[in-house]
This record gives C-alpha cells, sequence and structure tokens, in this order.
C-alpha cells in the first residue's frame, strides 16, 4: 500500500498536511491550511539513512562524488532536476543518496 503524504513551506518552516483537509477551491484542488504554500509530496521512498524523501529535497547521490540534486515529479516518476547529464530515477538510487536539505530551507546547496 502506497502512503500518501504532504508537506508545505510556510515561509518560516515546513509543516505537514493532513489528507482530511484538502477541498476543492474554484475547480483546484487546495489545502485548507496552505492554500497560498508550495507544497510538496512524498515519493513513499526513503534515504540511506531512513529518512523520507520528498519533492524537493535537495540529495547527495554517492559518496565518492559532490553531485547534488533535487527532486521532482516528470513523466510519470519522481526525478532528479533536469539539469543533470541524465535525468535519473530517485527509486534507481534510493540505496544511495542522502537528503541534505531541501530547495525551500537550504536553496544555499545548489
Amino acid at each position: 500500500m502506497r502512503e500518501i503524504k504532504f508537506r508545505a513551506w510556510d515561509g518560516k518552516k515546513m509543516i505537514l498536511l493532513h489528507l482530511d483537509d484538502w477541498t476543492f477551491f474554484n475547480g483546484e484542488l487546495c489545502h485548507r491550511n496552505a492554500p497560498k504554500y508550495p507544497v510538496m509530496q512524498y515519493t513513499g521512498l526513503h534515504d540511506k539513512n531512513g529518512k523520507e524523501i520528498y519533492e524537493g529535497d535537495i540529495c547527495k547521490h554517492n559518496e565518492e562524488d559532490d553531485a547534488i540534486s533535487f527532486v521532482v515529479f516528470s513523466c510519470g516518476c519522481w526525478r532528479f532536476n533536469s539539469w543533470m547529464p541524465r535525468s535519473m530515477k530517485v527509486f534507481d538510487l534510493k540505496e544511495k543518496i542522502q537528503v541534505i536539505g531541501n530547495i525551500h530551507e537550504n536553496p544555499d546547496l545548489l
């Protein structure tokens, strides 16, 4: 069974969003507690340390190099951002990657 979770950046901190609080407004699905905030979905995967991986998370790919990128949903799956030489799927590297931050709290890592 797939776990569906969301979080949002409120400008100061990440907040978890409960599924019960989603509603339709003007034809769009939105969250009652975070209508103006960027919302990020949980990928259903964990990094090598057991940390949950969310859309927008910045990840280090392995111990051998300093390659980092952030998680996006593209072409029907979770991938690393497109500036990578090859847009890799998060699932393919989940045992090697480490979440080191996210694009909202740690933009300086990019």
